[in-house]
């Protein structure tokens, strides 16, 4: 008589070798989740400091728009899970691994941006350091601010 079933070591194999890929697979999706939380602030960043100038240039005079009424959703387009952008204030918050980073951008229409990181939690080291290697921030307890003076 044939049985058409499986044994019992064979289901356990089975379940064992499942185990060890989703043991591989679910950190490497962190990974890559955290890497992606970091490239968008690095994204942002970067943009902002290299566009930002000619940005404010092409509203006040290419635009004609006075400079106390340039809004920062005028300079930018802030958009994407996690952002929340007002007229002045723009606002990125992320949990990275077991780390809280809050991106926040502002205007103060005069003319002058400041970019806060803020990195706090058991992991920032890491993230700090990525930050860092990837846009050349410094951080000083746990922050760091970049100012920007977009007139000339």
């Amino acid at each position: 008589m044939k049985q058409n079933a499986f044994t019992l070591i064979e289901l356990i194999f089975t379940i064992v070798i499942i185990g060890i890929l989703a043991a591989i697979a679910v950190p490497q999706y962190r990974q890559l989740e955290e890497n992606a939380q970091i490239a968008n602030i690095v994204k942002y960043y970067s943009d902002i400091l290299t566009s930002s100038k000619s940005a404010y240039l092409n509203e006040t005079k290419l635009n004609d728009v006075n400079a106390s009424d340039v809004n920062l959703t005028d300079l930018y387009d802030f958009k994407g899970k996690g952002w929340t952008a007002t007229t002045d204030l723009a606002t990125y918050s992320a949990t990275i691994g077991d780390t809280n980073t809050t991106f926040t951008v502002a205007y103060n229409n005069a003319g002058i941006l400041e970019m806060n990181t803020s990195v706090t939690g058991t992991s920032k080291a890491r993230v700090q350091s990525k930050l860092t290697a990837k846009t050349a921030m410094t951080f000083t307890s746990d922050k760091n601010t970049t100012t920007l003076t977009l007139t000339e």
